[in-house]
């Protein structure tokens, strides 16, 4: 095997790796919103609001990085936010939890800004790596 194949190798290992980190975080997500009681390790005012924007921000982030093509990335950012509004009004159905407008919006930024990070973040790595392949 050749070095261009085994970096190939590598980084469809690591595609994977963080397709899998994704789905467990995405169906961590959908369990957390849809359970009836949720303890927030540190509670205080607007916490529920960081969390919902941390947890769509992290699932956009790593959307950057385990879908190829950015058609598939922005696919996935629009199903993110779409998902964040019907699990928000599948709340009205669950004993314990509110529906909320704000978590919506909360659940959107974060989700857009996991996008714009993830873009910048692909793109410093990719000119990182690739200045540095083309120097060897």
């Amino acid at each position: 095997m050749n070095s261009s194949s085994m970096s190939k190798l590598g980084s469809v290992f690591v595609s994977r790796v963080i397709l899998i980190l994704w789905l467990i975080s995405l169906g961590l997500v959908c369990y957390l919103s849809l359970k009836s009681k949720v303890e927030y390790p540190l509670d205080f005012s607007g916490a529920d609001l960081l969390y919902h924007s941390l947890a769509y921000l992290w699932l956009a982030f790593l959307s950057s990085f385990a879908f190829g093509s950015q058609s598939r990335i922005m696919l996935c950012l629009f199903s993110l936010i779409l998902l964040g509004v019907v699990l928000e009004f599948c709340q009205l159905f669950v004993p314990g939890r509110l529906f909320s407008v704000a978590d919506m919006g909360a659940n959107s930024l974060g989700a857009i800004l996991g996008y714009v990070f993830g873009a910048w973040c692909k793109a410093f790595l990719l000119a990182l790596f690739g200045k540095e392949r083309r120097q060897t």
